[in-house]
């Protein structure tokens, strides 16, 4: 609708309403009382009482329209109350400062959605920029938009199906799913990172004009969220015992006596583009044995990505015969997916090839690590795509341009 439009462009030179105009611009019941009265065109503008039946102002009809209006403040008042709860709530949160603070503007009307814009008294087209379907709200952008739709149906939690009709009633029904217990731990840890998820693909779409997958979208939700956890309860001194894997490693340390440790580590930036892979193969002693460089095809996301480089790995392993290894990877999505199979059935096939490849050594164990302890397998990876280095090779000893890095973490990971 052109907001500049006056009543002027309604008429027909002939003095009569446009009622083609009309139709097109009203509903039919508002068309049908504007057809109720021919234009006059001689009389001068005037003011008309609304809620009366010839349009005068009576005692009765102001005091009816007050009192709706003090009704309707004490519904707003409440509305207010039940946001400014959530809001609350929002800082509260356990996840990352930035997405704490997204929530609140969230709650608060702050986004930059076609609404919002209109609201200010600023120029913008309604209509969503991203499906073209529906205008442009902070509900239909977070939980309307077929982006948005696909996002929570790769989850567990059912949103397309609540129907709300507001987005503090949305954010209030995930408040409370966070809580259920009966739901995967870390399904319910991940929705703030899927809500700020969301919103970035709609920017990214919107400003960057890059498509992404909903799919990548849900899986860098849940790794973010599931490494965030991990190296909170690192620092923390009671951790939880039925989610996150104990053995989380800060800062590299050397294996036990007897058993040999692979850091392993995928390189991978967006789906069209290929991906490094790294080992590196060290004692008890930090010495390193072997390591190795290999390229891979493109991968939808960073989870596929480091599969492929833990099953490449495991096949090279067992190449050289090596019987007893840990494998640590700083993927904690996928070393999660390896331990709770049932909750990641999107990787069922990458895993049920990890546990085949598993049975071929007498101890394979996989591990979360930190990236910080992961720093020379994630050097190596980053080389292959950035450097170009697209020369796969297996090698004994240490590369000798990361020589330096790997004597101080000998040195520091007693």
């Amino acid at each position: 609708m052109d907001i500049n439009l006056k009543v002027e462009s309604l008429i027909s030179a002939q003095g009569a309403w446009k009622i083609e105009v009309l139709k097109d611009i009203f509903i039919q019941e508002d068309a049908d009382r504007i057809l109720s009265f021919p234009p006059a065109l001689s009389l001068a503008d005037s003011w008309v009482w609304a809620y009366t039946r010839e349009g005068v102002y009576n005692v009765k009809s102001g005091n009816w329209l007050g009192s709706r209006k003090v009704a309707s403040q004490a519904q707003q008042t409440e509305t207010n109350k039940r946001v400014n709860e959530l809001k609350t709530q929002s800082w509260k949160i356990d996840t990352e400062p930035k997405i704490r603070l997204f929530l609140w503007r969230l709650l608060s009307g702050a986004l930059t959605v076609a609404e919002r814009i209109i609201a200010h008294g600023m120029q913008a087209n309604s209509i969503c920029s991203v499906c073209r379907n529906g205008a442009e709200s902070i509900k239909h952008v977070m939980f309307d938009c077929f982006v948005a739709k696909q996002v929570w149906r790769n989850t567990c939690i059912p949103v397309d199906q609540w129907n709300l009709d507001s987005v503090e009633a949305y954010i209030k029904k995930l408040y409370e799913a966070m809580n259920k217990t009966s739901l995967n731990i870390n399904h319910r840890r991940v929705i703030p990172w899927l809500l700020w998820g969301i919103w970035k693909e709609r920017n990214s779409r919107v400003y960057a004009v890059v498509i992404g997958d909903p799919h990548i979208t849900t899986g860098r939700a849940l790794e973010e969220s599931y490494l965030w956890f991990i190296m909170k309860e690192d620092n923390s001194p009671a951790q939880s015992h039925n989610s996150l894997p104990r053995r989380v490693q800060k800062n590299w340390q050397r294996p036990r006596q007897g058993i040999l440790k692979c850091n392993v580590n995928s390189f991978w930036s967006n789906p069209r583009r290929m991906c490094g892979g790294s080992w590196i193969f060290r004692d008890c002693n930090g010495e390193v044995i072997y390591h190795a460089r290999e390229a891979f095809l493109a991968a939808s996301n960073r989870i596929a990505a480091e599969f492929r480089c833990v099953l490449w790995t495991l096949r090279s392993l067992l190449d050289i015969h090596i019987e007893n290894v840990e494998i640590w990877s700083d993927c904690g999505a996928m070393v999660e997916a390896v331990k709770n199979p049932k909750d990641w059935p999107r990787y069922r096939s990458y895993i049920d090839l990890f546990e085949k490849l598993r049975r071929g050594f007498r101890s394979c164990i996989l591990e979360a690590s930190s990236s910080q302890a992961n720093t020379v397998a994630r050097r190596i990876a980053a080389s292959v795509i950035l450097e170009g280095r697209f020369n796969s090779y297996l090698a004994a000893g240490d590369p000798s341009w990361l020589s330096s890095l790997i004597i101080s973490e000998k040195s520091s990971g007693r």
